[in-house]
């Protein structure tokens, strides 16, 4: 049970450092994301992922900071 518990975090880990490439390099949010800035890079890098017509136009789309308003 522990090995799964181990590949789920590690998966999911690796998931979340190809969603923080969807926050610009020179972003202080790029190391200190909040909750909202996670949930932006998350959605954007699943819909590059899992929709192959929208994969080249969100490919090179970065953002800098994001806020709820």
């Amino acid at each position: 049970m522990a090995s799964t518990t181990q590949t789920t975090t590690k998966a999911t880990t690796a998931g979340s450092d190809a969603s923080l490439n969807k926050i610009a390099a020179n972003s202080k949010s790029r190391t200190h994301p909040n909750e909202v800035e996670t949930n932006v890079a998350s959605a954007l890098h699943e819909l590059e992922s899992n929709i192959p017509d929208m994969r080249g136009a969100l490919r090179p789309l970065q953002f800098v900071s994001a806020r709820e308003v």
